[in-house]
């Protein structure tokens, strides 16, 4: 009986991966086509129609990737469009509408997408040669919360008290703290103020850097025709002045990296002639479970940027994020490590777009 317990465990887990990863490569497209004559659409105007909605299904599933895809998108729709048979693995039709007044047929269609020949055909088999050869360096750090230190709110009270005889001008009356003395003559007029000061919290983070998000990262930036070269392998090249380390710590307390590690880095790649380099955080979320599929799940939020150190001065010429990914999995560790290597990989990938849409020389 455990034997065959067990055996529908794994087959009810192989169902949930398999419909999760399914459903990433599913899109539904919709379209409209025309049509002559009095007894309905023709065969082929049903088939100019679903063609049409496959097009919107790709062009809906890439709405959802990063805008600088969408313009490569729209840059190969020739190309995308001739090889339709080959990107939409399969189709069913979920709902069809025929308009005899207008004489229009309109379907609703449901597609599974080969995301691999999809993307590689917006990417272009070889890159546009503007950065063929580059050196590249990257450091990303990944985040975690260790600890959070948290201000009261700061009030500073202001009194000030007015004195005078009567028949003068008062300077500063307010209706609250108005004293009368008819037998003196006098006035006394007390008003009071102030404001209130907040202060951030102070969050201190657990900074470490990973292999596999380089390796992700690495394979990405490798395929956009950079030569990858890892930090960690430059430091001594630089004599120092690229230091891991002082990246972790400035990220461990804050989002900007302190000016002397910037400059100081800019001026060990240049020695070296790397003219890229490429910085971020990914910053972990606490796992929590996912009620639909009982699995682990955790949150990266990725920011992401890519420096020219071509001219005289740094220029950014590439950023992303912040940007959430998740990934899930059986314990907290295997759903962390999968949403870091996604958060890696498609930024990445979203950076050397933008570097491809601007053709950077």
């Amino acid at each position: 009986m455990k034997f065959k317990f067990s055996h529908i465990v794994l087959v009810v887990m192989a169902m949930t991966f398999t419909a999760n990863s399914f459903a990433l490569t599913v899109s539904k497209g919709v379209a409209e086509a025309s049509y002559s004559g009095f007894f309905g659409p023709s065969a082929e105007s049903k088939r100019e129609a679903i063609a049409k909605a496959e097009l919107n299904a790709l062009k809906r599933f890439v709405a959802g990737e990063s805008r600088s895809k969408v313009k490569l998108f729209n840059q190969k729709k020739d190309e995308i469009n001739s090889q339709l048979e080959d990107i939409v693995l399969s189709k069913k039709i979920i709902d069809e509408e025929v308009d005899k007044k207008a004489k229009t047929i309109r379907v609703t269609i449901k597609a599974e997408i080969n995301v691999e020949l999809l993307n590689a055909i917006i990417a272009g088999d070889e890159t546009d040669g503007s950065v063929e050869g580059e050196y590249i360096s990257f450091v990303f750090v990944a985040r975690e919360q260790e600890s959070v230190k948290k201000f009261k709110a700061r009030q500073t009270v202001v009194m000030r008290k007015n004195r005078s005889a009567e028949g003068a001008e008062l300077e500063d009356i307010s209706d609250a703290g108005v004293e009368y003395n008819a037998g003196e003559s006098t006035t006394t007029s007390m008003s009071k103020g102030g404001s209130v000061n907040y202060k951030n919290d102070e969050i201190h983070y657990r900074a470490t850097t990973s292999n596999d998000i380089n390796v992700a990262m690495g394979n990405v930036f490798s395929d956009a025709g950079f030569e990858v070269v890892e930090a960690v392998y430059i430091e001594d090249e630089t004599s120092g002045l690229l230091n891991v380390e002082d990246f972790k710590k400035d990220y461990a307390t804050g989002d900007d990296v302190n000016r002397s590690t910037l400059k100081n880095a800019v001026k060990g790649l240049r020695k070296i002639d790397i003219p890229y380099f490429a910085m971020g955080t990914l910053d972990v979320d606490a796992p929590r479970i996912d009620p639909n599929t009982g699995l682990v799940k955790v949150y990266v939020t990725v920011t992401g940027q890519i420096n020219s150190l071509k001219s005289r001065f740094p220029k950014r010429v590439a950023s992303s994020g912040p940007t959430q990914f998740a990934g899930e999995g059986p314990s907290a560790s295997v759903a962390k490590r999968n949403a870091l290597l996604l958060a890696s990989k498609e930024v990445a990938v979203e950076l050397t777009e933008q570097l491809r849409n601007k053709k950077i020389q």
